[in-house]
């Protein structure tokens, strides 16, 4: 949600035009922040077998009234540097939360929220404490992504954190698997819940047997480790059959849905609970 997984793959990005340099982008996004200008939108996803939504992942859109929507996309580690990432990150969650608080559970069980997350706000005490509340509510569930490569960047403190934020009721979920570090130690040193197959992958069945055996081994493994798996990249119904054959838990994807705002997602979607 509000971290690059690639460079030309996140969801904030403040212009030069706009940024300036670090000090004055600060400025302007905390005052957007402030005047609630981000908005949280929510793509679907949904069960393999029965294409029910159970959850969605957390995207974020600037509405500015004098350059409409920004669809950033290289901006996050200015606002790390800034220090306002939490800001923005718990300032959309909670937005969440109040617009689900007179939800009922969806399809029978509790909204999975899948949240995109940079390791620097599992040191940051405020996006923990959100966290943790979050977790406590019965009608949502919180899932954290990390990729790859963030499982080795982690310092002991941050992976105290993890455990911490395991044993409160945050599940967790392995990004974009396969396309970082081939190393496979850190699924043993972290209990993650889902893994999240890449749309290169996924997308890749339409081309080529590599990309079959690939996720074929993928969900193998995640079986044996009782992971729950998710399909990214989802766009048409054959790869939906390819990937059913081969046992998939989850899809996400165009084919079930672009993100959309949360006031609308809520009110498309009201008819499944």
């Amino acid at each position: 949600m509000l971290i690059n997984k690639q460079i030309n793959k996140g969801v904030l990005q403040v212009f030069n035009d706009i940024r300036g340099d670090v000090t004055s982008g600060s400025d302007s996004l905390l005052q957007a922040i402030q005047k609630r200008e981000f908005k949280p939108y929510i793509q679907p996803i949904v069960c393999a077998s029965n294409h029910k939504i159970i959850g969605g992942e957390l995207l974020v859109r600037w509405h500015t009234s004098d350059r409409g929507v920004i669809y950033p996309d290289s901006f996050i580690d200015n606002m790390e540097k800034a220090g306002i990432l939490s800001e923005l990150t718990c300032s959309i969650i909670n937005e969440v939360v109040v617009n689900f608080d007179g939800e009922n559970k969806f399809n029978g069980e509790g909204f999975i929220l899948h949240v995109n997350v940079a390791p620097s706000l599992l040191h940051n005490k405020k996006f923990i404490s959100t966290c943790i509340r979050v977790a406590k509510k019965n009608n949502l569930s919180l899932v954290l992504e990390l990729t790859e490569q963030y499982f080795f960047t982690m310092d002991s403190k941050t992976i105290s954190t993890f455990h911490f934020l395991k044993e409160s009721g945050v599940q967790f979920a392995l990004d974009d698997f396969g396309t970082g570090y081939s190393n496979l130690f850190y699924l043993e040193c972290f209990t993650v819940d889902f893994i999240k197959v890449d749309k290169m992958f996924t997308q890749g069945l339409e081309r080529c047997k590599q990309s079959h055996y690939i996720i074929e081994t993928i969900l193998e493994l995640s079986k044996k480790l009782n992971i729950k798996t998710i399909a990214e990249g989802v766009e048409n119904m054959e790869l939906v059959n390819k990937l059913m054959l081969l046992g998939v838990d989850y899809f996400q994807g165009y084919y079930f849905g672009q993100a959309i705002e949360l006031c609308s997602f809520i009110k498309e979607y009201r008819k499944t609970v």
